[in-house]
């Protein structure tokens, strides 16, 4: 009978488990009892007849030991509240903010533990709060941790300090540093940029407070941090030599450079011949030759001998998801571009060119080869013949 109590308890939290993300260790108390038991008999088989009850004393004694320690060593801790601290004790690599969520609660700044992480592993994110006057009403406070294409990755809804310091407690003036731990999801697409966004609003009716930045400018959604989130094992190259990637990618010839940069290793268009109004999809592969600093935007053009445009597709890397300056030297990049062709296209051999431009004014990257000299402002790919 022990043995299939225990048995109904592990398969109900497997069950549990299916149907909601994330493991509840506490399910298992109920088996607590049968575990004991059976702990003790396996052990009593080690030991002499005659120091069964030894055993039996010293096995109860360590258990009874264990649950005076447990509350005050291991739970306490765990459920103690945020601490309260003073405005100048704020780490100064914590994310300035200043925002303010309706007109009692001032979110100071935010920290990350991490800007990398991966996927599936903890992130830690402490928020540093500041009731302006006494809050009468227990508000909740969620974070959403945004991913590519607005993949919600990890995210935490609750009271603050996970519910041990509600905000009607909270003293006027003082800081409260609230640590939120959360888990990234293990299916988030990676890599990719991600954001964290954050809103107090009333549960029980489920009004969010309206959140103002330091000018008094309403905002329309709070994001106060970001990182990157990468595979566990995040690709990188090195050398001169393009990457082949698979049978159906072109090495780009001689790794075109640019603005010695970042190079062009490969790409993949899927088809040669459509027909005005239709779909091309361009894959472009990067290769990182150093860290940028600077976001570029990626152009990927259709056009005729003449230059004129007849279908393009303009987005920072991974549309817009990945940007440049989250790159990594060494680091492959797959960057997928779509662009419909004009219905207006007339018949006849057009090419797509690829490049990047500073979107703050529109300069094109130049083009260099691997001896440094410069080739233009764009990369010519295949030929496109529209029927």
């Amino acid at each position: 009978m022990l043995g299939l109590w225990f048995a109904l308890v592990f398969i109900s939290l497997l069950r549990f488990m299916q149907i909601q993300f994330g493991a509840q260790g506490r399910y298992l108390f109920p088996a607590i009892p049968a575990v004991s038991i059976f702990i003790f008999l396996g052990l009593n088989q080690f030991v002499p007849q005659r120091y069964s009850e030894v055993l039996a004393a010293v096995v109860g004694g360590a258990l009874f030991l264990l649950a005076l320690l447990c509350p005050f060593v291991y739970i306490a801790p765990a459920y103690a509240r945020p601490p309260v601290i003073a405005a100048e004790d704020i780490p100064a690599e914590a994310h300035r903010l200043d925002i303010t969520f309706g007109d009692q609660i001032r979110l100071l700044a935010c920290q990350l533990d991490k800007g990398v992480v991966r996927r599936g592993d903890p992130l830690r994110v402490t928020l540093y709060w500041q009731p302006l006057a006494e809050i009468g009403q227990n508000y909740n406070v969620f974070i959403h941790v945004l991913g590519r294409d607005e993949q919600v990755i990890a995210q935490e809804d609750t009271y603050p300090g996970m519910g041990s310091y509600p905000t009607s407690l909270w003293p006027v003036g003082g800081v409260i540093e609230d640590t939120y731990r959360m888990y990234v999801l293990p299916g988030s697409k990676a890599p990719s940029r991600f954001r964290v966004d954050v809103g107090v609003y009333n549960r029980p009716t489920g009004e969010v407070l309206p959140a103002f930045d330091r000018d008094g400018h309403l905002l329309r959604g709070v994001t106060v941090a970001q990182g990157k989130v990468t595979t566990r094992q995040e690709p990188h190259y090195s050398g001169s030599t393009p990457v082949a990637f698979d049978l159906a990618i072109v090495p780009a010839r001689g790794g075109f450079a640019i603005h010695h940069q970042v190079s062009l290793t490969g790409y993949k268009v899927d088809k040669t011949e459509v027909k005005a109004g239709e779909t091309i999809k361009v894959a472009l592969y990067w290769r990182a030759q150093k860290k940028m600093e600077e976001d570029y935007t990626v152009f990927v053009h259709l056009v005729d001998e003449e230059g004129t445009l007849w279908g393009q597709h303009d987005s920072q890397p991974v549309n817009g998801y990945y940007p440049t300056s989250f790159w990594d030297q060494g680091e492959v990049v797959k960057d997928k571009h779509a662009f419909v062709v004009r219905k207006d296209t007339p018949p006849g051999v057009y090419r797509i060119e690829v490049g990047m431009y500073r979107l703050a004014d529109g300069q094109r990257l130049t083009i260099v080869d691997q001896d440094g000299q410069v080739l233009d402002d764009k990369v010519l790919l295949n030929k496109i013949v529209i029927k």
